[in-house]
């Protein structure tokens, strides 16, 4: 059932779209705990369905019944928790951060500890694209143990490297994988790297 919003018509596809809603839109209807990072649905009246008058406290009664209370959302297969409003989905740390400041954020939000549904108010920061960047977890596939550091094998020595402004950077060929850590943890602080990166998830 819809809640404050209208439908919006694609012009390209044709698809009935609905807006995004307002963090105002979301403070009725969403309880936003920021020490534990949890969404809860609130309880709703009538009033707030969109639906026909004769339909709304039937409505409202199954809604209550059956969220309110409850966690929003469910976790993604990327490990991001989302909910759906209307057809539409968000991402619950946008929706937190939205909550907690009255605004969406201008860009992206960052989960500090790279926990991707840990959503508490103290692991979430405003970040353009290339601080988020700047704070990744190591990858999966990495097989040194250290991110940016990998071994050369025509070398027979590990490379340390990183990236600046979308520029690879050399940072020299080192006989051991801690030397070319070391190398690496120096040049995070010299280029801004927030000092989460490289940790594990």
């Amino acid at each position: 059932r819809g809640y404050l919003g209208t439908i919006q018509i694609s012009a390209r596809d044709g698809v009935m779209k609905r807006p995004r809603k307002t963090p105002a839109c979301f403070a009725r209807i969403i309880e936003y705990d920021p020490e534990t990072g949890a969404l809860f649905w609130k309880t709703r009246s009538p009033e707030s369905f969109t639906c026909k008058d004769v339909e709304r406290k039937r409505v409202a009664s199954r809604w209550n019944k059956n969220r309110a209370g409850k966690q929003a959302g469910i976790v993604n297969p990327r490990g991001y928790r989302v909910i759906c409003v209307e057809a539409r989905t968000y991402s619950a740390h946008r929706i937190a951060f939205a909550l907690m400041t009255g605004g969406w954020p201008d860009s992206q939000v960052d989960h500090i500890n790279h926990q991707k549904d840990d959503n508490r108010w103290v692991n979430l920061r405003a970040a353009t694209p290339a601080e988020n960047a700047r704070n990744r977890p190591i990858p999966d596939d990495n097989t040194s143990g250290a991110i940016g550091v990998h071994f050369h094998n025509p070398s027979g020595k590990y490379h340390a490297r990183i990236t600046d402004h979308g520029k690879r950077i050399h940072l020299g060929a080192f006989t051991s994988v801690a030397e070319a850590a070391a190398a690496r943890s120096t040049a995070n602080l010299a280029y801004n790297y927030h000092p989460n990166h490289g940790a594990s998830q």
